[in-house]
């Protein structure tokens, strides 16, 4: 598998092959423990078929060969776990970019909402002034009403007085 398909696994692939060489290697351990059993068969009949340094080349095959497995299941780990930290890192990198990217909307839209509210809260201002205007204008012009009635109704009163005295009641 190349490093970049290990990239692209997601963290529960990764496991799922790791449990996968997990028992690849038990199933290896199996295998090195008959290829012992066997060995042992064959230490007995190499000792009556032949001399002991036959038997010596024969062992050190096996045990080179289990021995080279376990190495390469070992290496193997390790560069899946490499691999597994770096895909850790890169996403931990994008959901980092991700939060920064939402937070600056989300106060570019804050601002702008804001705005949005001083204009229409500006416009209420002015509106609420013209009508005050409006309705000081109208008491204005009710109150200098009532003052010319006001007027009138004295000098009514002004002349029923002097139309009084003038005639002694």
């Amino acid at each position: 598998m190349t490093d970049k398909e290990l990239k692209r696994l997601s963290r529960a692939e990764l496991l799922e092959m790791l449990i996968e060489k997990s028992r690849e290697n038990e199933s290896l351990s199996e295998r090195l423990d008959e290829a012992l059993a066997r060995l042992n068969d064959r230490t007995l009949r190499i000792e009556n078929a032949g001399t002991m340094a036959e038997a010596a080349v024969q062992v050190n095959g096996v045990l080179d060969a289990a021995q080279q497995a376990g190495a390469q299941y070992l290496e193997n780990i390790r560069q899946r776990q490499s691999l597994a930290e770096e895909e850790c890192a890169r996403l931990q990198e994008q959901a980092r970019a991700e939060a920064a990217r939402m937070l600056a909307q989300t106060q570019q839209t804050c601002q702008q909402m804001e705005q949005e509210t001083r204009q229409r809260c500006e416009e209420m201002r002015r509106t609420a002034e013209r009508e005050a205007v409006g309705k000081w204008d109208d008491l204005f012009a009710a109150i200098e009403q009532l003052h010319a009635e006001n007027d009138q109704l004295r000098r009514m009163i002004d002349e029923r007085w002097r139309k009084k005295r003038k005639w002694g009641l």
